[in-house]
């Protein structure tokens, strides 16, 4: 129907004529159409973004333990530096996970396939958490061990199939067509 130049229609019912369903964001108080694939492959194009943000506060965290082992920065300055590296990682782990959530809660048929992309990222996540904890300890006391336990977490997500890896390896397989 039209009402004041405007056309209304059944939301629900057309997106789910065309195969989409429609969810409710409370928060916006606005309808949402969904499409199991497009959705997944959002999600997992966020997690390959992930994967190369968590790269990156592991090269800064291991940058600023070398920069405070050259006396480059004062302990505080450091620690700043580290603070604000963990609270990075966590929000883009909690951004990560309410994205997820999304996916769940709407039956995502993408889901285990989402699912082994996200465990990647997990792990690469615990590693990145591991580094921040040695981090903190460095700069407050800092010791070659440690240093090289920052250089190690590293080396150990440089040497497991990334979350990104697993990312691509997905989308691709969404747009192959055989």
């Amino acid at each position: 129907f039209t009402y004041n130049g405007t056309t209304y229609v059944p939301i629900r019912a057309v997106a789910e004529n065309m195969g989409s369903y429609v969810g409710y964001d409370a928060n916006t108080k606005t309808a949402i159409v969904y499409q199991d694939d497009k959705e997944a492959i959002v999600m997992a194009h966020k997690i390959a973004e992930a994967d190369y943000q968590i790269e990156d506060i592991l090269d800064v965290i291991y940058s600023t333990c070398t920069m405070r082992r050259d006396n480059l920065v004062s302990t505080s300055e450091a620690m700043v530096y580290v603070k604000n590296m963990a609270d990075s990682v966590d929000d883009l782990m909690t951004d990560i996970e309410a994205s997820y959530k999304i996916l769940q809660d709407n039956d995502n048929i993408y889901i285990d396939d989402v699912n082994n992309c996200l465990s990647a990222l997990r792990y690469e996540y615990r590693i990145t958490a591991d580094a921040v904890g040695d981090a903190v300890e460095y700069v407050n006391s800092p010791s070659a061990t440690l240093l090289n336990r920052i250089l190690n977490s590293k080396s150990s997500i440089a040497y497991k199939k990334s979350a990104k890896s697993y990312s691509d390896d997905f989308i691709d397989s969404m747009w192959s067509y055989e």
